[in-house]
C-alpha cells in the first residue's frame, strides 16, 4: 500500500511540476530562464549550508552523503512565493506555488544510494510595451514559458568510517517556447514569432565528505 502511495505522489508531482510555471521574473527572459533548485529544506535553512553528513535527512548538493543514511528516507518540498514588479508609471504582484523537488534516499551498508527529480531552471515572464495611443507607434509584447528538469541516480560509499565518496548521473530536459507579437497601430495585422527550443543531456557531480570528531562536542567536516 505504502508503494502505491509513494508511486501516485510521485508519477502526480512529476506530471504538475512540467505543466507549471515556476516564476513571473522578467529576468527569466534570458537564457534558460531562472535558477530554481537552490538546496533542500535543511539546506536553505541553514543559508546554503551543505557540508554536513545528516543520517536521516537527504543532502541533494553531495552525493558522498547518500553512505550516511541509516534508513530510508523521502523528502519532498516546495515554494511559495510572491514577486512585485515595478516601473516608473506601474507595479503589478505575482504569486507562484512550485515544486521544488522530490528524492528518495536508500541506505544499503556501505553504500547509499538515491534518485529523485529537481526542476532546475524556470521560464515565465509577460513583457508588454503598450503604444497603441500613437499613430504609427510600435507596441510589442514579449512572452516565455517552460524551463529545464533533471532526473538522476546517485550512488555513495564510505570508504572509511570518516570518509565518504559518491556519485551522481543526472539527465536533464526541458522545453522553452517565447512569443513576440508587434503590431503598428493604423495597421490591421501584426506580426508574431514563435520559437521553441528542446533541450537535454547528461551531466556528472563526484564529491567526498570527510568528518572527523576531534572531541566529544566538536566535529570536523571537510568536502
Amino acid at each position: 500500500m505504502i508503494k502505491k502511495v509513494i508511486l501516485s505522489a510521485c508519477l502526480l508531482i512529476s506530471f504538475v511540476s512540467f505543466a507549471q510555471q515556476g516564476t513571473a521574473s522578467p529576468y527569466s527572459f534570458f537564457g534558460i530562464g531562472d535558477v530554481r533548485f537552490k538546496g533542500t529544506l535543511e539546506n536553505r535553512s541553514m543559508a546554503g549550508v551543505a557540508v554536513e553528513q545528516d543520517t536521516i535527512h537527504l543532502n541533494l548538493e553531495n552525493p558522498a552523503s547518500y553512505a550516511s543514511l541509516i534508513q530510508t528516507t523521502f523528502t519532498v518540498g516546495g515554494t511559495f512565493a510572491t514577486s512585485n514588479l515595478k516601473t516608473t508609471s506601474a507595479s503589478e504582484k505575482a504569486q507562484r506555488s512550485t515544486f521544488d523537488y522530490l528524492a528518495l534516499g536508500i541506505p544499503m551498508g556501505k553504500f547509499g544510494a538515491s534518485f529523485g527529480l529537481i526542476p532546475v531552471t524556470s521560464v515565465g515572464y509577460k513583457i508588454r510595451n503598450d503604444n497603441s495611443a500613437t499613430e504609427g507607434a510600435t507596441s510589442s509584447q514579449l512572452d516565455g514559458k517552460g524551463g529545464v528538469n533533471k532526473v538522476y541516480f546517485g550512488l555513495s560509499y564510505k570508504i572509511m568510517k570518516d570518509w565518504n565518496i559518491g556519485v551522481d548521473a543526472q539527465y536533464n530536459f526541458g522545453k522553452i517556447t517565447t512569443t513576440s507579437v508587434e503590431a503598428i497601430t493604423g495597421v490591421q495585422n501584426g506580426t508574431a514569432e514563435v520559437n521553441t527550443s528542446e533541450l537535454s543531456g547528461t551531466a556528472f557531480s563526484f564529491g567526498t565528505m570527510y568528518q572527523k570528531k576531534y572531541t566529544k562536542r566538536l566535529v570536523c567536516f571537510l568536502v
